[in-house]
């Protein structure tokens, strides 16, 4: 399944991109064609914190960085755990905020 977020890549910027989730494998696609795609195989990731303030939050922390972004719509945050809990075996939160 595809959301829709805007990902931090700066102190004041963000980057509209796609988050593909697949078994063990989460995928963020540039909307700009200029950006290599980003995968993260499930081993590569820590962790996964899914927040809901006025939008709602992800932050995925690797083994080398941390992303962090919000997404665009008004998605359920329960079908978005649940879809991330079934296909990445990693420590997934949620926090309401």
């Amino acid at each position: 399944m595809k959301y829709e977020l805007s990902v931090k890549t700066g102190f004041f910027t963000s980057e509209p991109c796609s988050l593909t989730i697949s078994k063990g494998l989460l995928t963020l696609s540039w909307a700009c064609a200029t950006r290599d795609e980003i995968r993260l195989a499930e081993e590569s990731i820590m962790g996964i914190v899914i927040k809901k303030r006025n939008l709602l939050e992800i932050e995925i922390t690797t083994n080398e960085k941390t992303l962090s972004g919000f997404f665009s719509s008004n998605y359920d945050p329960k079908q978005l755990l649940d879809l991330l809990i079934s296909n990445i075996k990693t420590t997934t939160t949620f926090r309401e905020e």
